[in-house]
């Protein structure tokens, strides 16, 4: 079956690759059931190369034959959900083929992906760029803690062509953008999220919070940055106090945590360089007394604010809002977008 097939229909989708290869990029939604672990994998890629394809199959015959039993458990979970199959594997070669071949001799609908995961990528870039360039981008910018993301997602609650390039990205884009969100998005699931995000929308513009290049660990595609560049520019403003309580109850939920008081101090000493040592060591002793308003008051004062102000003075904006109300600032914004559109048309 062709991806362009598999993702526009409703499939439930089984990636038999290792983990490793699973976790540096997979096609969203896919259940990982692996014929091998990494180290088999490893092993088996050895032999093919030292004694060729005929040991390379044998061995792999071997091991998969004890874990049939359980894989065919773990197929017939997914196929519980009523959806028909797909399985695929690097390349669409022997691992998801012969799986296909098992099952389907045994009465299952089971299809696979033709090309595998690589041909799934290959899809992905040459697509993504044609979908980026057919939206206008419409840009909502602000300093930290002015509530750009909360108003992105009351935007998309209400039915407005949001890409929320943070969530995807999972990192809020600063240097404390993973604190208590765990690993970071690997730059081919990133890409893959985003894919599929713009191919739902139907409008032709977009809504995104500014970003640089980069979040976290992934690369905004070049078209998109350009796109930014060029799209149309909303400020929200809001008073230092107001934004110093909004990351404050952001964090707060998390901030017992040790492992996050971890991530904080981490992040903290990574500032050093920038601050110097004094303010940094500063911060430490307020992270210690748990001051964490201080602590937000001066990095946002030294070192976010700074750099933004910087930055933003690049953009003409053809709105200005105060976001200290959410809810008011939400609704200028619907409108702003609602005449947008109706310019469009």
């Amino acid at each position: 079956m062709k991806v362009d097939k598999v993702l526009e229909g409703d499939y439930a989708v089984i990636d038999v690759r290792s983990p490793g290869e699973y976790r540096k990029g997979s096609i969203p939604g896919a259940i990982n059931i692996p014929l091998f672990d990494d180290e088999e994998r490893t092993l088996i890629g050895t032999l093919y190369k030292k004694e060729g394809s005929g040991e390379a199959k044998k061995r792999g015959i071997e091991v998969v034959s004890g874990k049939l039993a359980d894989i065919y458990r773990q197929v017939e979970a997914v196929e519980q959900g009523g959806k028909e199959v797909v399985v695929f594997c690097a390349r669409g070669g022997m691992r998801s083929g012969s799986l296909v071949q098992l099952l389907s001799s045994l009465g299952h609908r089971v299809h696979q992906l033709e090309g595998g995961y690589k041909a799934y990528r290959r899809y992905v870039l040459e697509n993504l760029d044609v979908l980026v360039g057919s939206k206008k981008v419409v840009v909502i910018h602000g300093n930290t803690g002015t509530g750009k993301t909360e108003l992105l997602r009351m935007l998309q609650h209400k039915g407005f062509p949001v890409v929320d390039l943070e969530h995807m990205a999972n990192s809020r884009g600063s240097i404390f953008g993973t604190v208590g969100l765990g690993e970071p998005r690997q730059q081919k699931d990133f890409e893959a999220l985003l894919f599929n995000r713009l191919k739902e929308i139907d409008k032709d513009y977009i809504v995104v919070e500014s970003e640089s290049p980069r979040v976290g660990r992934v690369y905004l595609p070049n078209r998109l940055v350009e796109g930014m560049k060029a799209g149309v520019h909303i400020l929200v403003e809001c008073s230092l106090d107001k934004r110093i309580r909004r990351i404050v109850d952001e964090y707060i939920g998390i901030i017992p945590q040790d492992d996050v008081l971890e991530e904080i101090r981490d992040s903290i000493i990574r500032l050093r360089g920038e601050l110097g040592s004094k303010k940094t060591d500063t911060l430490l002793e307020l992270l210690q007394l748990g001051n964490y308003e201080e602590i937000v008051r001066i990095l946002l004062k030294e070192h976010y604010d700074p750099k933004y102000d910087h930055s933003e003075k690049r953009y003409d904006f053809s709105l200005r809002l105060r976001s200290d109300d959410l809810e008011q600032c939400a609704e200028a914004i619907e409108e702003f977008l609602g005449e947008l559109e109706g310019r469009q048309r």
